[in-house]
């Protein structure tokens, strides 16, 4: 697998996906939603097949594996970098409440 710089592209395109929920997923408190990253990760791989699936039918574009698997490298990544971002603001958060209390 020769990582050509449009799947580079294809991975940031991807990447940010989980992170998103983080930063969306709040209620009207502003309290952060944890139990809802499963759902989302799960629209991000229906979203990543689609968007390659498409293409299929596309005249001018073509249906690729590669791709495939570069989009699917950006969401995994972004899952990884969901996971950080989540722990290190909660943990954050709970030491801000603590030291405000």
């Amino acid at each position: 697998f020769q990582l050509r710089l449009d799947h580079f592209f294809h991975i940031l395109l991807f990447l940010p996906w989980m992170s998103v929920l983080f930063f969306a997923a709040k209620d009207a408190d502003n309290n952060i939603f944890l139990f809802r990253p499963l759902i989302w990760l799960i629209l991000g791989i229906v979203l990543v097949f689609t968007t390659e699936g498409f293409q299929y039918f596309i005249p001018y574009r073509a249906f690729n594996t590669r791709d495939l698997l570069s989009n699917s490298m950006g969401l995994m990544l972004g899952l990884g970098l969901y996971a950080i971002l989540k722990t290190k603001i909660v943990t954050l958060i709970t030491r801000l409440k603590i030291n405000k209390i």
